[in-house]
């Protein structure tokens, strides 16, 4: 028996768990944007969704889009309230 075989009877994903994991990356500094980098260097990126991203002045909704993300779009976002971020963010967390 492996490792990883005896690990894989012990994890229990939930069952209903969506195809797609939703992701919002609140700060595009030095670890957020190498996360972001990262993201977009997956060969395969069906398993999420980036969804948002916000500094701490501007949120970027993307909604299925993929921009660039950099200054200049993340200036066109609209001003970060962490009420309204909550507010869209709410609907889509997963209940365990």
């Amino acid at each position: 028996m492996t490792h990883s075989s005896a690990l894989y009877r012990h994890v229990q994903l939930p069952k209903n768990r969506p195809a797609q994991t939703d992701i919002f990356i609140a700060g595009v500094g030095a670890v957020g944007g190498t996360l972001i980098r990262q993201l977009k260097n997956l060969s395969d990126t069906s398993s999420f969704n980036l969804i948002g991203v916000c500094n701490s002045s501007r949120t970027l909704w993307l909604d299925g889009k993929s921009p660039t993300i950099n200054r200049q779009t993340l200036a066109a976002g609209e001003l970060r309230n962490w009420d309204e971020v909550l507010k869209k963010l709410r609907p889509r967390m997963v209940k365990n």
